[in-house]
């Protein structure tokens, strides 16, 4: 149930922001039942004594009460029922365990979700993958492959930022140590040479370094990255929505996949989502 929650917790990018959500306070409980998957306009998330302005990703909890202003609009999945509620105001709609019911107002209109994304949430363990925030500035940062994140594909482009235009020494291994690639490059990118590749179901390390020109200083910046089994892989990208799915069922994949680190594939999602939809700027966040 709190799997399709992991969504979230990606979102969870905005507590690593100064948007503080209270997604947040929801990521470690057990009794999350779905999350806000679409939203055009305003509403207001009610809890107890307490109320939150609705966001975009936001976990939604029993007993919970939504409550959204004439003209906006909202969906909402319920990872118990597999369905999605889509919500337009005026209206105030309760939350809980079997799905979503009206208290006033319009009434929400509930559709199937894909099977294959409400499975693949389940499956998943409830974590926090918020955007990092950056370090301190430094001379030198990898970009891409991020450090910690999850590749489906054995082809990277491996990227990084530097304050120095020059040459890079670039040096790729397993963790187990076995070098795959030692190289110079003289640009902030490399693409692995023809006859290179990585394994599915592996574990890697790599680094970038470069001399300052102006105190001979050795700057270097190193990251981690895993490669799925090849059927993990194949299964992962088999959660693909159909170019002509719903908002709803882009946002649960991308969350899905930034959840689960494999963060290059979300990123595109997340800009494909962003260029539909340029008012969700929690989107725009991602897509950066």
């Amino acid at each position: 149930m709190s799997a399709v929650n992991k969504f979230l917790c990606t979102i969870l990018v905005l507590l690593c922001s100064p948007l503080i959500s209270p997604l947040a306070m929801a990521a470690s409980d057990n009794d999350v039942v779905g999350m806000i998957v679409n939203l055009q306009g305003g509403g207001e998330v009610v809890a107890g004594d307490a109320s939150s302005k609705m966001q975009l990703l936001q976990y939604v909890k029993p007993k919970m009460q939504l409550k959204l202003e004439a003209g906006s609009k909202a969906s909402v999945s319920h990872y118990q029922s597999k369905m999605i509620y889509q919500l337009s105001g005026p209206a105030v709609v309760e939350v809980d365990a079997d799905g979503l019911k009206a208290i006033s107002g319009n009434a929400p209109v509930s559709k199937s979700m894909a099977q294959k994304l409400v499975v693949a949430a389940a499956d998943s363990n409830l974590m926090p993958a918020a955007v990092r925030m950056r370090d301190a500035i430094s001379p030198i940062t990898i970009a891409t492959p991020k450090n910690g994140s999850v590749l489906v594909k054995t082809r990277p482009v491996f990227t990084w930022n530097a304050f120095e235009s020059t040459s890079y020494d670039f040096k790729l291994e397993q963790k187990t140590g076995a070098e795959v690639l030692h190289t110079k490059v003289d640009a902030a990118s490399i693409e692995l040479p023809a006859g290179v590749n990585l394994e599915y179901g592996k574990s890697y390390k790599w680094s970038v370094s470069y001399v300052a020109a102006a105190d001979g200083k050795v700057n270097m910046a190193e990251g981690e990255f895993s490669v799925l089994p090849e059927a993990d892989a194949q299964n992962m990208l088999s959660l693909k929505p159909a170019a002509d799915a719903p908002i709803e069922e882009w946002v649960l994949y991308a969350s899905t996949l930034q959840n689960r680190h494999v963060f290059e594939e979300a990123h595109e999602v997340w800009r494909q989502i962003a260029v539909q939809r340029p008012d969700l700027k929690v989107v725009q966040n991602f897509a950066r």
